[in-house]
């Protein structure tokens, strides 16, 4: 049957053959047929020019496909894809079948892509350089504000369907190195309160919070080599890390703003995605490890990209994408955060909103 399915894909790559109109599900079983049956490289990257997606193909079904071992062309093909499909709505069911958040952790058995790992000695020279990023990246960023969105969606039961829950704007600023959420609008519908008050799964401390509470001294984090890792035309190397719980700083909330709110701090784990070329941070993950039975939040993970935005005429590494998953009990949450529309905070900076849930894209692209 796999056979089959991959060479119904494979007849659009025929000469004369238009663009092949298919679901994610199709995608990810083209994939991994390819993988099984070691297709010539050229002949699948051939194939995913001709593919137009009829859903949008999400960061988190790239990075599955990726750690099975398909070779850093075909990622930034799906790259690709995935920013032509940023507008699109997501798979109503999983393509990925029923996997926990532990089963995308730091953990998972990849098979290796790019170069040979780097000696100790580079590796050693590559953390110190992350750890002087981090303790300086703060410090680096100016005032500024920027409109973020936030996409909601929700799985009910055993059901893999996600529903669309809202989409929340809301004006951030950062100033003297704190950040302020003011929500703008719910699905369309103008309403300023606090980021706390809006009930479900919200998340804030984005803009370098993750990236210090991995890097500090006191964190204690032990690090890891994991794999190189082409992202968005960049060749990163990627590192896997561990934090104690009585040395984190991951706090995880549950009823946040209500009478009935509960929080720990937890250990966790994740990946640091690193520019050596450039010396650039391009995306964080961390998930919560070891949380207590009796905490009603079952499982936490957050996944952070970085990219280039030009802030009062200068380029800064800062957030453009998060994605924060959460469990308790049968229900889970995700959130899907995008930042745009960022400018230099002046007296009276002000967001220029229009109402619309779906508000444009930043001139970069997002991020994969």
């Amino acid at each position: 049957m796999r056979l089959r399915v991959f060479l119904l894909l494979l007849c659009s790559c025929l000469p004369g053959a238009g663009q092949d109109r298919i679901a994610i599900g199709q995608l990810v079983q083209f994939v991994r047929s390819a993988l099984a049956q070691d297709l010539d490289e050229k002949k699948v990257l051939d194939y995913l020019k001709h593919v137009q997606l009829t859903e949008k193909l999400t960061p988190d079904i790239v990075d599955s496909l990726a750690r099975q071992g398909i070779g850093p062309r075909v990622v930034q093909a799906l790259e690709t894809l995935e920013k032509q499909s940023a507008a699109l709505k997501p798979p109503a069911t999983s393509p990925l079948g029923a996997v926990e958040l532990q089963e995308k952790s730091a953990e998972t058995p990849i098979r290796p892509q790019g170069p040979p790992p780097p000696d100790s000695v580079t590796r050693e020279r590559m953390l110190d350089d992350m750890r002087g990023y981090a303790e300086s990246y703060t410090g680096n960023l100016p005032n500024f504000v920027c409109l973020q969105v936030t996409k909601r969606y929700v799985q009910q039961g055993a059901s893999d369907i996600w529903h669309t829950q809202d989409t929340i704007n809301a004006k951030l600023s950062y100033h003297d190195h704190r950040e302020e959420y003011q929500t703008i609008s719910v699905n369309g519908q103008l309403k300023e309160l606090p980021m706390d008050k809006l009930g479900g799964a919200t998340s804030q401390g984005e803009f370098g919070s993750l990236m210090v509470g991995i890097f500090r001294p006191s964190s204690q984090a032990q690090f890891g080599w994991q794999y190189w890792r082409t992202i968005r035309g960049r060749t990163v190397a990627v590192f896997n890390y561990s934090i104690e719980q009585a040395d984190s700083s991951y706090r995880v909330t549950w009823m946040q703003g209500t009478p009935e709110q509960q929080e720990i701090v937890t250990a966790y784990r994740g990946l640091v995605y690193w520019d050596a070329k450039e010396n650039k941070m391009v995306r964080l993950t961390a998930e919560a490890v070891n949380i207590p039975e009796s905490f009603p939040i079952k499982a936490a993970s957050t996944r952070l990209d970085y990219d280039n935005v030009e802030i009062g005429g200068n380029q800064y590494m800062c957030p453009l994408t998060a994605v924060v998953e959460m469990r308790a009990g049968l229900e889970r949450s995700r959130n899907e955060v995008s930042f745009r529309e960022y400018k230099k905070f002046d007296v009276g900076s002000v967001i220029k909103f229009d109402g619309s849930d779906d508000a444009p894209n930043p001139a970069q692209p997002p991020p994969q």
